[in-house]
């Protein structure tokens, strides 16, 4: 949606804030029962396959041209080692107690950088729930925070993470992850590198889990009253443990 105004000093929501235009359609949350119901129905139609040539449109924009404040030469290696470091940054600056798990996987990240050196846009958050569907049509999509040209692969593993199924069969609740790959194969002209696959996998676990101990950081220290931080720190275990599974899937 376009975006329309910004407001970066908290002068008016008391809060960094942006306002977009509204686009009609649906956001189904992808675990919930009518999420699920509506992204079934949709699976394997042209609905799933405009999910696939979307990624892939906008992994082919000429990112030079576009506004970015670190729109230069640096190699896709160079840009993920950067993101690498902001995930230190944030273990260290939010943790309230060892997390050894976390500490290893980051480690783990510093020394299985992917070698490829293709930088294209990267959505960071491609997935069905950042997507809005207008009948059998995907109308917008959505939180564009993550944003950064880097590593394609970024997205392709993220669409493909067991977080994004959890207990289903299909990608993001909409496509078996062969037919993904198939298409986006087909579409892009790139092959899907599976080892940088594996490794974005393992920095997304990371990062998610990171944003769940920055929430009990959060509760810790009275900084927030939002209930869903509480629920968060309250399930940190499994993200350890989604870290420890992604991890042993990479080693394979």
């Amino acid at each position: 949606p376009a975006p329309l105004w910004f407001d970066p000093d908290s002068t008016v929501l008391h809060g960094t804030a942006f306002a977009m235009r509204r686009v009609p359609g649906f956001v189904p949350v992808p675990w919930s029962p009518d999420g699920r119901r509506f992204l079934g129905a949709h699976s394997n139609g042209t609905v799933s396959e405009r999910f696939v040539d979307l990624l892939v449109d906008i992994h082919a924009l000429d990112w030079r041209s576009l506004d970015f404040s670190d729109a230069g030469e640096a190699s896709a290696c160079e840009r993920t080692k950067a993101l690498i470091a902001i995930l230190g940054v944030m273990y260290h600056d939010h943790r309230t107690r060892p997390e050894p798990i976390l500490a290893d996987a980051i480690g783990w990240l510093r020394n299985h950088i992917p070698a490829g050196d293709e930088v294209t846009l990267v959505h960071g958050d491609y997935r069905t729930g950042n997507l809005v569907f207008d009948n059998d049509d995907i109308a917008a999509i959505l939180d564009w925070e993550f944003a950064l040209p880097g590593d394609p692969m970024r997205d392709v593993a993220w669409v493909l993470s067991s977080s994004n199924s959890v207990d289903s069969d299909l990608a993001c609740y909409l496509i078996p992850p062969e037919h993904f790959v198939e298409r986006y194969e087909s579409r892009s002209g790139r092959r899907v590198d599976w080892s940088a696959v594996r490794f974005w996998q393992v920095y997304y676990q990371v990062f998610n889990a990171i944003t769940w101990v920055h929430a009990e950081h959060r509760l810790q220290h009275g900084t927030t009253r939002d209930l869903r931080m509480l629920r968060w720190s309250y399930t940190l275990p499994v993200m350890r443990k989604m870290v420890l599974d992604a991890l042993r899937e990479a080693a394979c």
